[in-house]
């Protein structure tokens, strides 16, 4: 199975075309947090918004980065008093971005779904991330029926970050040895 944009749309092995989950979510309060978004966006040189199909991502990565981190928590802060405590969504802490996503729509609802019930039969999932947003499929793992033998979760990055992860490694360098070495058998 294929997932794109944390979830909101899969697509199955032999499918022709996506499905999105997102269909039947109530997505009116995107109008909100563009409001939001831009506010801080015309004060912060270098910023902008990007608009998907079921989430809403201010990226400051460009702005000067001592700016960017002030602005990004004011931001937040604003979110989190106007929006999230009365909308099911949640506001997520990116590599230098904030993204507002309904908390339906995820990363782990997409491993919950592969590995829950007929789709179980698993000899072993590699789960690797190097986001916060990738959180969500270590949780879901270790939430899962699967047995802990059955899967290997890692993150990519500092060793100092906290995550639900199993494992750590410094670069995704790592990785694409581990799985080149594995091809090779």
């Amino acid at each position: 199975m294929e997932s794109a944009e944390h979830g909101c749309f899969i697509k199955y092995p032999d499918a022709d075309s996506w499905i999105n989950l997102s269909e039947e979510i109530d997505l009116s309060w995107k109008d909100k947090v563009v409001e939001i978004f831009t506010h801080y966006t015309e004060r912060t040189q270098g910023t902008f918004i990007e608009h998907k199909r079921c989430a809403i991502t201010w990226h400051y990565r460009l702005a000067d980065p001592e700016f960017g981190i002030f602005q990004a928590r004011e931001c937040q802060n604003q979110l989190e008093k106007a929006i999230l405590s009365n909308l099911p969504v949640e506001v997520l802490v990116g590599k230098k971005n904030l993204e507002v996503r309904p908390v339906s729509i995820n990363k782990g609802e997409i491993v919950k779904r592969l590995v829950s019930g007929s789709n179980s039969d698993y000899d072993f999932v590699f789960c690797v991330g190097d986001d916060q947003t990738d959180e969500d499929m270590f949780k879901a793992l270790r939430r899962s029926d699967l047995p802990e033998h059955a899967y290997f979760t890692c993150t990519i990055g500092s060793a100092m970050k906290k995550t639900k992860a199993s494992w750590h490694v410094d670069v995704p360098e790592v990785i694409l040895a581990l799985i080149a070495d594995w091809a090779a058998l």
